[in-house]
C-alpha cells in the first residue's frame, strides 16, 4: 500500500515538473512552456516590435530618422481613388509615402455679428489652409493615391556601438487630408509631413541628411538636449550688407516655424524655449516680435 502511494506521489511530482519546465514530444524533444503573462502595471518596453526603420522629411526640409510605427494594431487607411473604396495598408508593406499639396488658399475669418444671430461678418483677418493628396508606394512599386489621415510616431535613434539605440521619447506627426494655420500666418508657416521613407537604406539616408543640417534644425521635439551655453549675441556690424540681414530674418523665421509646430504638437514647454532663444539671439527680427507676442498670449 505504501509503495502504491509513493508511486502516485512520484507521478504527480513528475507531472508538475513537466508543466513547469516544458512538454515532451513523442520524439523525445522538449517544447518550451508558454511565455509569462504580461504585467499591465509594469514598465512599458522602450522599443516597438512593429516599428520599421526609416525617416520623415518635413516640408521645411527638416529630417527625422528613427524607428517608425503607427498606433498599435492600426494600419494606413486611404481611400483608393482608382478602385473607389477604402483600403487598409500595413506599414511593413509600404516603401514610401509622399504628400502632395492639392489645393492651397488663404481662408477668411468670419464671426457672428451679434449673439444669437445667423448673420456673419468678415473680421479682416486670414489664415492659411491646405488640402493634401497622398501617394503610398508599396515594396512591389504599386501605388495607391488618395486622401489619408493617420498618426505616425518616430522613435529617434542615437549613434552608439549598438546598431540602433532608442532615444528618450517618440515624436508624433500627423498626416492630414486638410489642415489650417494660425490667424495672420502665411502659407510657408504651415509645415506638413512631405515624405515618409521606410527601410534600412532609407534610415541610413535619413541619418546622412540629418547630419548635414544645422544644429537648430536637427533638434528633435521631446528629446532631452544639453543646456544652452550663456553666450552673448554679437553686436551688429553696420558694414554688413542687407543680404546678412535677410539671412538673419530667414533663420529666425525658420526657428519660429519649428517652434509653432512643437506648440501645435503639444510640446508647449519646448516651444517656449525656442521662442526665448529667438528673442535672445535674433532680437531685432520680425520672428522675435511674434515670439514675444506668442509668449504673452500664453
Amino acid at each position: 500500500m505504501s509503495d502504491r502511494i509513493g508511486r502516485i506521489r512520484l507521478s504527480f511530482a513528475v507531472g508538475w515538473m513537466i508543466l513547469a519546465f516544458g512538454f515532451s514530444t513523442p520524439d523525445g524533444r522538449t517544447r518550451a512552456a508558454e511565455p509569462p503573462a504580461l504585467n499591465p502595471f509594469g514598465s512599458a518596453p522602450s522599443e516597438r516590435e512593429d516599428a520599421v526603420p526609416g525617416y520623415i522629411e518635413m516640408s521645411d526640409g527638416t529630417v527625422h530618422p528613427g524607428q517608425i510605427y503607427l498606433t498599435r494594431d492600426k494600419r494606413l487607411e486611404i481611400f483608393d481613388g482608382t478602385l473607389q473604396r477604402q483600403r487598409e495598408v500595413p506599414l511593413r508593406a509600404v516603401k514610401q509615402v509622399e504628400c502632395k499639396v492639392q489645393k492651397e488658399w488663404m481662408e477668411k475669418e468670419w464671426k457672428f455679428k451679434e449673439l444669437a444671430s445667423d448673420e456673419k461678418m468678415y473680421t479682416g483677418r486670414t489664415y492659411p489652409a491646405r488640402e493634401y493628396l497622398h501617394v503610398i508606394t508599396l515594396h512591389d512599386d504599386r501605388t495607391i493615391t488618395g486622401p489619408l489621415s493617420a498618426v505616425v510616431y518616430v522613435q529617434p535613434v542615437v549613434d552608439s556601438p549598438a546598431p540602433l539605440v532608442p532615444a528618450a521619447s517618440a515624436e508624433r506627426y500627423l498626416l492630414n487630408q486638410r489642415n489650417k494655420g494660425e490667424i495672420g500666418d502665411d502659407s510657408k508657416s504651415l509645415v506638413y509631413v512631405k515624405w515618409i521613407k521606410l527601410g534600412e537604406e532609407a534610415l541610413a539616408e535619413g541619418r546622412r541628411k540629418a547630419a548635414q543640417q544645422q544644429p537648430e534644425d536637427t533638434e528633435r521635439p521631446g528629446v532631452a538636449r544639453p543646456p544652452v551655453p550663456q553666450l552673448v549675441p554679437p553686436e551688429p556690424n553696420p558694414a554688413e550688407g542687407t543680404d546678412d540681414v535677410d539671412k538673419t530674418e530667414q533663420i529666425a523665421a525658420s526657428k519660429l516655424r519649428l517652434a509653432k509646430v512643437l506648440a501645435a504638437g503639444g510640446k508647449v514647454d519646448i516651444a517656449k524655449q525656442r521662442y526665448l532663444e529667438i528673442i535672445r539671439f535674433h532680437p531685432d527680427t520680425k520672428a522675435a516680435a511674434e515670439a514675444r507676442r506668442l509668449l504673452e498670449e500664453r
